[in-house]
């Protein structure tokens, strides 16, 4: 689905454009009607199986959502622990973003302390 606003090019599923956060006009009317009001919250990652391609947020709310895949708008991968934008729809988190600018979005500390510990074990 492109974005009358900017252009970009978002999953077909989407209700918002991944480059500027615009509504996309033509979005599911399903999907649409069932989210009424609903703000996007934040969240963490509290856990995700590669095999079952499904996981589950912990909301600033205090509640916890799971979400597919498919629902996951944001170009890099789940990672534990990782800060999260989404729609709250019951138990279920939609339209999940990883905040623009954060360390999340590259890994942040988990990356780092991978890498740092991988090569303190090379080089000893």
């Amino acid at each position: 689905m492109v974005c009358a606003k900017c252009g970009g090019n978002n999953p077909a599923r989407a209700t918002f454009c991944a480059q500027c956060g615009a509504p996309l006009e033509g979005a599911d009317e399903h999907d649409s009607g069932a989210r009424g009001e609903k703000r996007a919250i934040g969240g963490r990652v509290l856990a995700y199986g590669w095999k079952a391609k499904a996981g589950a947020i912990s909301g600033e709310d205090g509640n916890r959502y799971t979400f597919e895949v498919g629902q996951w708008l944001s170009d890099t991968k789940p990672a534990l622990g990782g800060g999260v934008d989404f729609i709250p729809l019951g138990d279920v988190a939609m339209d999940i973003y990883v905040p623009v600018g954060s360390d999340d979005a590259s890994g942040g500390l988990i990356t780092r302390g991978f890498i740092t510990g991988l090569l303190a074990l090379l080089l000893g």
